[in-house]
């Protein structure tokens, strides 16, 4: 348990890293000049969100946008983000939530 509890941390720094994090957000000028940040980036989907390491360790699942919607993505621990296939294909809005089996064979 203490195990998975200090990978979780891991994975997610993993997936996340240089991915949207430590990038510059963009400001706008008021028209009382004080800088507001982008209603694009403010409200606009995340890079990457909800990393979950499978219980074996074997694999990263994690949602990314894929034409807009959020969806669930899978990687080898260890693979380029770039290698994530894509699990879900949805089209109106993105999954609530999504979990591993025991097994880690499948993600529900």
């Amino acid at each position: 348990m203490v195990q998975r509890c200090l990978l979780l941390p891991l994975a997610a720094l993993w997936v996340c890293g240089g991915i949207g994090c430590g990038k510059k957000v963009g400001t706008a000028e008021s028209s009382h000049g004080s800088n507001l940040i982008d209603r694009e980036l403010f409200f606009g989907n995340p890079a990457l969100a909800s990393p979950q390491l499978s219980p074996d360790g074997r694999w990263v699942a994690f949602l990314k946008e894929k034409d807009g919607i959020l969806n669930v993505h899978l990687v080898g621990w260890g693979e380029s983000l770039s290698q994530a296939r894509i699990i879900t294909a949805e089209k109106a809005r993105p999954p609530a939530g999504f979990s591993w089996t025991r097994d880690s064979k499948y993600l529900l």
